[in-house]
């Protein structure tokens, strides 16, 4: 956002405070704004309309979701938008709308909304179920979600046509996880990355393609990819103390 990259993370403590944090192109990353929101699980972020959005659940047992927005110079006050979720949601701009899906709050079906620039739609339950938060990009004028189906070792994926319907897709099954998933469009590759089934090493590979998956060292939360300036950057959590690192991979 305004050509530099931003992380956020929920704090390690009990407070539960959302952190916000620019990184240098390099990885290095400076001080973090502890902001007033709090949550329970990991914010999504994405620009839309000259502003960045972020979208989290509560810290509470309530799982609303609340999102608020970063002009440059100050954050809005979180708004409740009414949805309910037991993960954190995902974000994706797309098609001049801001569009949002989460895992329900007592069930494992997937919901969408979207924001037009002045209010948000009604939710609408999807024909897909996950088990944990799944993740959204657009990628060739399409929106794509890759998700984990309850009862499955791996991944599933669908996408959004122009008609607005949402439509399975055929998906390469050699990927499996026991992580979120992390997507992002870079050097016209759309890319994934999670955390292997087993142990908590960060599998990076392009999403369609027949490349077999690069490990990029492990991470026991659930690993966050961004494209800046054309390079393709990777942040993960691991050792004892759950430090957070950025890598340039390319």
């Amino acid at each position: 956002y305004n050509g530099q990259i931003y992380l956020a993370f929920k704090s390690a403590d009990s407070g539960n405070h959302i952190h916000v944090a620019r990184v240098k192109s390099d990885g290095g990353i400076q001080r973090s704004e502890r902001l007033r929101s709090r949550t329970s699980k990991t914010p999504a972020f994405a620009e839309y309309k000259d502003r960045l959005w972020m979208a989290f659940r509560s810290a509470d047992s309530s799982g609303h979701i609340y999102a608020q927005s970063y002009d440059g110079h100050g954050w809005s006050k979180p708004k409740n938008l009414r949805f309910r979720s037991s993960h954190g949601p995902a974000l994706a701009d797309h098609d001049g709308r801001l569009h949002m899906v989460w895992r329900g709050a007592n069930n494992d079906s997937l919901y969408t909304a979207n924001y037009d620039g002045k209010k948000w739609s009604d939710s609408v339950k999807l024909p897909f179920k996950s088990r944990t938060t799944p993740a959204l990009s657009t990628y060739n004028g399409r929106m794509y979600m890759v998700f984990h189906p309850p009862g499955y070792m791996y991944f599933h994926a669908a996408f959004r046509g122009q008609n607005g319907e949402w439509a399975p897709l055929r998906f390469s099954s050699r990927l499996s996880t026991n992580q979120y998933p992390a997507l992002v469009v870079n050097d016209g590759q759309l890319y994934l990355a999670q955390g292997s089934s087993g142990n908590n090493n960060v599998l990076l590979s392009t999403a369609f393609g027949n490349d077999k998956p690069a490990v990029w060292g492990s991470s026991s939360k659930r690993p966050a990819l961004v494209s800046h300036n054309g390079s393709l950057y990777l942040g993960q959590v691991s050792g004892p103390r759950n430090h957070i690192y950025v890598k340039k991979l390319k």
